[in-house]
């Protein structure tokens, strides 16, 4: 089965992240998305880069199986 998934980049990832303020887009949420960790070379991320797919896409790429 195909991968269907729109996988972005680390690059992009970062960019959003950062434009965003690291705080989740979700407007019922704004939580941030990464904190300080034990190890202090190291970040807690907790972040996922996620679009929404219009439901039209998703019922005409259930249609091609």
């Amino acid at each position: 089965m195909a991968n269907n998934r729109d996988d972005f980049s680390l690059a992009t990832k970062e960019l959003l992240a950062n434009r965003v303020g690291r705080r989740c887009s979700n407007p019922k949420c704004q939580k941030l998305t990464c904190a300080a960790n034990t190890d202090p070379d190291k970040i807690t991320n907790i972040g996922v880069a996620a679009i929404f797919v219009p439901q039209q896409r998703v019922v005409q790429d259930m249609m091609k199986v």
